[in-house]
């Protein structure tokens, strides 16, 4: 299913990037080339802008090796010209490269790193990743088993129009009140997400877009939850909230103040009794500079 998803309507991902001019070829020339079916005119384009850092050129190098339009169809080279758009902040080739290794496409298998790929595309809005990062939870595949966790994602797919996201919402929910209802959780019984992205210590270098993605893995829960997302901006003496807000999703979108550059941020795990468990401060910095190659640390254990 992965590898289905990963090839669905790139026309329109390519349509929803922005762009940024480069000589005189544009994307916007790529684009109407690559519709207009002259495929190795946009990917002449697309290399040229490329090298610039083009987030939008180096996706749609993924999307011509990831079809063999215009050139042999190469999944590795797809995979790395999509990661490369990815760590820009790109929500639809953070999705493909979710799906590459959801289906052990170019790259070896790793529903782990599926999910936190997953989970920095739905968090910026992409519904296709939302009901996949569902899916996932929903099986225990790569991340605990937690349904609570898979209905929040499908709800969010199903706001975003993913009709397969409804079957799945409501299979889950009938399976949910067939359930029985136990006693209220101790607080030894109670464990919290894992901080999953950032990384630790994380130095992400955005451009433009001051906006981070927080990832975590939700616990492996009996009982619905939901998240205390907070953040810190660490540049003046006394630390100083900048973000706060309670999600039932397990990733958050947060805007950055555009004059700092060091945060530590946290998740706290609540209860429907009230009990919390909340996680160690995690400290990440940014930089606001141009973006040539790589724009992130990678996730984690990606540079093995």
């Amino acid at each position: 299913m992965a590898r289905r998803l990963c090839r669905l309507a790139f026309s329109a991902c390519l349509a929803a990037l922005s762009s940024t001019a480069a000589g005189a070829a544009t994307p916007e020339d790529a684009r109407r080339d690559y519709d207009a079916g002259r495929f190795t005119d946009a990917m002449g384009i697309w290399a040229q802008l490329s090298a610039q850092g083009n987030a939008e050129a180096e996706f749609g190098l993924g999307l011509l090796y990831d079809l063999g339009n215009g050139t042999p169809e190469n999944p590795a080279s797809a995979f790395a010209w999509y990661k490369l758009a990815a760590q820009a902040g790109v929500a639809a080739a953070q999705f493909n490269v979710g799906a590459m290794y959801d289906a052990g496409r170019g790259v070896a298998r790793s529903s782990e790193r599926a999910a936190l790929w997953y989970a920095q595309a739905a968090a910026r809005g992409h519904h296709r990743a939302q009901f996949a990062l569902g899916l996932l939870y929903e099986q225990g595949d790569g991340v605990p088993r937690n349904p609570d966790a898979a209905a929040a994602w499908f709800q969010a797919a199903v706001d975003g129009g993913v009709s397969a996201a409804g079957a799945r919402l409501k299979a889950l929910k009938a399976a949910s009140s067939r359930s029985a209802q136990g006693a209220l959780l101790r607080t030894d019984q109670i464990t919290g997400v894992v901080l999953a992205w950032p990384v630790v210590n994380a130095s992400l270098t955005l451009a433009g877009d001051k906006t981070v993605a927080l990832v975590w893995v939700a616990p492996r829960e009996p009982k619905p939850a939901h998240y205390e997302v907070k953040v810190q901006e660490m540049s003046s003496p006394t630390p100083r909230l900048v973000f706060q807000a309670s999600v039932i999703e397990t990733a958050a979108l947060v805007q950055l103040p555009s004059n700092a550059a060091h945060y530590t941020w946290k998740v706290e795990t609540v209860m429907p009794n009230g009990f919390r468990v909340a996680s160690d401060w995690r400290a990440f910095s940014v930089g606001l500079e141009p973006r040539l190659g790589q724009s992130m640390t990678s996730l984690p254990d990606e540079s093995r």
